[in-house]
């Protein structure tokens, strides 16, 4: 996605309220870019005989789009939503902020967070009200490149690693610690053949838990975000973020095509996931994998999550050392 260069909100789609199609936010190319994703999302699972009951059920996601090598990132929040005449569309608030950095990439939802919340905010007061316009008229007043940095203030994913071990972890996601350890192997596994390499494709997402509570949602979601991007930092992949509850359990979707409508499609209607994505609610597989002894670094990561009282710092470490 290449966005304009300006950090306020945006927000457009179908209000209750209202017949017409509401927009606001001066980053016109963004909007158009996210109308068709969002549309073609939309027609994709309008193959389902039961598209409409699915729709109907589904709650608000989260999203985001990163790239290591490109300066911008797009942060929103995408909601089923319909007009007053009952014409479906979704209402999606969002916004592209450009970095001099990579936080996003490596960080993403630990620096999203405080926009996420508030686009959740606006577009929950938008649907339960008859004058929805006034909230999300707010958003274009937002400074969101000031939200971002004040996220990202102080290292906020080393201090959470250095007081989190990974039977927190586990808690915190409603894993086994055993799931916890195959989680983390298995992202490493799967994605190091493609460290260094700058053109890669990849057609299948991940799919990882994340925490029930926004307290430590976010956190952990920049934990998995971080060990993905580590091995990935060379390669061109834009990557597409989906936090919400999907199957029934909050999880984070990672698809590597951009702004693929695939990966949309597939949350949207979870029939579909496994097609899309791997789920690694625990990958149970990976402790037959032959390459947890290919090198001593990895040998010595799948040693360390053997001990659950190990903080996420340490893993981190290891992680990289293993597969960067």
């Amino acid at each position: 996605m290449t966005p304009a260069p300006h950090t306020g909100a945006n927000y457009f789609g179908k209000l209750p309220s209202r017949n017409d199609f509401v927009r606001g936010g001066s980053q016109s190319s963004l909007i158009m870019q996210l109308d068709r994703w969002a549309s073609e999302s939309m027609n994709a699972l309008g193959a389902n005989p039961r598209w409409k009951l699915i729709y109907d059920s589904t709650a608000g996601l989260d999203f985001a789009f990163v790239s290591a090598h490109a300066p911008h990132s797009v942060i929103g929040h995408i909601r089923p939503s319909r007009d007053a005449s009952g014409q479906r569309f979704p209402l999606i608030a969002a916004t592209a902020i450009t970095r001099s950095d990579q936080l996003g990439f490596r960080y993403g939802p630990i620096g999203f967070s405080g926009l996420w919340g508030m686009f959740r905010s606006s577009i929950e007061t938008a649907l339960g009200t008859d004058n929805g316009d006034c909230s999300l008229n707010a958003l274009t007043r937002i400074d969101c490149a000031a939200a971002i940095d004040l996220a990202l203030r102080n290292s906020p994913l080393l201090r959470f690693a250095r007081i989190t071990t990974l039977a927190q972890l586990s808690a915190d996601t409603g894993s086994s610690i055993a799931a916890t350890r195959r989680q983390i192997l298995s992202i490493g596994l799967l994605l190091s053949p493609l460290s260094g390499r700058r053109q890669c494709r990849i057609e299948r997402g991940l799919c990882l838990p994340v925490p029930a509570s926004t307290r430590t949602r976010c956190s952990v979601a920049g934990f998995w975000l971080y060990l993905i991007s580590a091995v990935l930092r060379d390669t061109d992949c834009e990557l597409q973020i989906l936090l919400g509850r999907i199957h029934s359990k909050e999880r984070m979707v990672i698809g590597f095509s951009g702004a693929s409508p695939r990966t949309l499609a597939s949350v949207l209607s979870p029939a579909s996931l496994d097609d899309a994505t791997l789920l690694l609610d625990d990958p149970y597989w990976i402790d037959a994998h032959p390459a947890q002894c290919a090198t001593p670094a990895i040998a010595r990561l799948a040693s360390y999550l053997e001990h659950p009282s190990l903080n996420l710092e340490a893993i981190l470490n290891t992680f990289c050392e293993a597969f960067t």
